[in-house]
């Protein structure tokens, strides 16, 4: 005898008969099926949270095999951002160059504060063609003011030299160790102010220095003459010279030996602070008034 339990129908026969409904809902029309949407919402709030997490770590595993960016395009951008990154760096030394000017413009305006002069910065475009000169071409010339005589330095306070001829765009400069340039006097500071000091009479070598014959100036504290040495500064003081190039700097001393023919009389060798023969840029220092810059300025003090 039969019992109630097996008239139940099977789980293969539960199967085929949902199977059969899915078929006839996938072709039945929409208006016959729109009531299952809500099962699909309740379906997605049920497994959304599952597909989050199947995503985050399907994503790692898969994200290689996705086609990169464009190689050409990559290296395009590579130089481009490694081009920004030079002009960067090349502004930023030409700011420093750009203070490093202003401060050597003010460095030289405090030496001779009486004499009324406008400083030219320029660059140095080429020398003469003759090898045994070393005079410089730069590039200002009369059309900026520039004038014969002209006093030329560089690094702010060291003498290079002054203009010996101009034309409309450009100047010749005769550094001062050329061997045209002749004797020029100075004074070896030996003390903290610009009036202390002993004077001498240099002479260039030919080899980029200054080379000359310094005054016996009796020490009295030393009961002898005052004692040169190696590394004291030596500055310009000649009447020769335009005022707004009195006590630029010639050079520091490096050497002090005695004279070959009088022993008691010492010889200086000076070098300048930078070879001159070999700068790129200058500042003329054009007097307002070049007939009042004919005459030595006053010098006393300075910076």
């Amino acid at each position: 005898m039969a019992g109630p339990l097996s008239k139940r129908p099977s789980a293969r026969t539960l199967l085929r008969v949902t199977l059969v409904l899915l078929a006839i809902m996938a072709v039945a029309p929409m208006r016959y099926t729109r009531w299952t949407s809500a099962f699909s919402d309740l379906a997605l709030t049920v497994t959304a949270p599952v597909s989050h997490a199947i995503k985050w770590v399907a994503d790692p595993l898969t994200r290689p095999l996705r086609p990169g960016a464009d190689p050409a395009l990559a290296e395009q951008y590579k130089q481009e951002l490694d081009a920004s990154r030079k002009r960067a760096l090349d502004l930023e030394v030409r700011v420093e160059e750009l203070e490093a000017l202003v401060l050597e413009l003010q460095r030289g305006l405090a030496l001779t504060p009486d004499v009324d002069i406008r400083q030219v910065a320029a660059p140095v475009i080429g020398r003469l063609s003759d090898p045994a000169s070393i005079d410089l071409q730069v590039r200002a010339g009369s059309g900026r003011g520039v004038v014969p005589n002209a006093v030329a330095v560089v690094e702010g306070l060291q003498l290079l030299g002054r203009v010996e001829r101009t034309t409309a765009a450009w100047c010749i400069v005769r550094p001062i160790t050329s061997s045209a340039a002749g004797g020029i006097d100075a004074v070896v500071l030996t003390g903290e102010d610009l009036a202390s000091g002993v004077a001498c009479r240099l002479e260039p070598t030919g080899d980029g220095l200054l080379r000359g014959p310094a005054t016996w100036v009796f020490e009295p504290s030393r009961q002898g003459p005052v004692e040169l040495a190696a590394g004291l500064t030596v500055r310009l003081r000649d009447d020769t010279w335009p005022g707004s190039a009195q006590m630029l700097v010639l050079g520091e001393v490096v050497a002090v030996e005695p004279a070959a023919d009088e022993p008691t009389r010492t010889i200086v060798t000076v070098s300048p602070l930078v070879p001159l023969e070999r700068v790129s840029e200058v500042v003329l220092r054009v007097p307002l008034d070049p007939t009042e810059d004919e005459t030595v300025g006053d010098v006393e003090g300075g910076p």
